[in-house]
């Protein structure tokens, strides 16, 4: 048979312990499964979030790439001079060569004359890459005529 010392503290004999050694070490690891668990759930989510920053970051490098072909193209333009062109005919110019033809509204009868045909004055010869007469005075021009 075993022999049992008593254990006196403050008076209580044979008090048991609130935990055993047992109990503590059970403890300690569920607390460690459960920080381990916490760590890999964060790890987990940070990748994910990587994953998508990387993927909108892939879209946009793609738009700033179609955007730089676009860029380069205009630039291939403005070289070899169809931009200067382009831009002068927006602008109302017209080819030396070229016959032009000036589309408006029918003006109203006024009196029993039928008016006369307006004569078509031939458009200047403009150098773009100099600069050329001034748009404003032309558009100023061409409206006093017609007025």
């Amino acid at each position: 048979m075993r022999r049992r010392t008593a254990s006196t503290s403050n008076g209580t004999v044979n008090r048991s312990r609130v935990f055993s050694k047992g109990t503590l070490v059970l403890m300690a690891c569920a607390l460690g499964a459960v920080w381990v668990s916490v760590a890999f759930t964060q790890e987990l989510l940070f990748a994910h979030g990587l994953g998508a920053q990387a993927q909108a970051l892939s879209r946009q490098n793609a738009q700033l790439t179609a955007a730089n072909q676009g860029y380069a193209q205009d630039i291939a333009d403005v070289a070899s001079g169809a931009a200067a062109e382009e831009e002068a005919r927006q602008n109302g110019y017209a080819r030396s060569d070229e016959k032009v033809y000036l589309i408006s509204q029918p003006v109203p009868n006024r009196g029993t004359a039928s008016p006369s045909p307006v004569a078509a004055t031939p458009h200047p010869k403009v150098d773009v890459t100099s600069g050329g007469p001034n748009p404003i005075a032309a558009i100023l021009g061409w409206v006093g005529r017609h007025l």
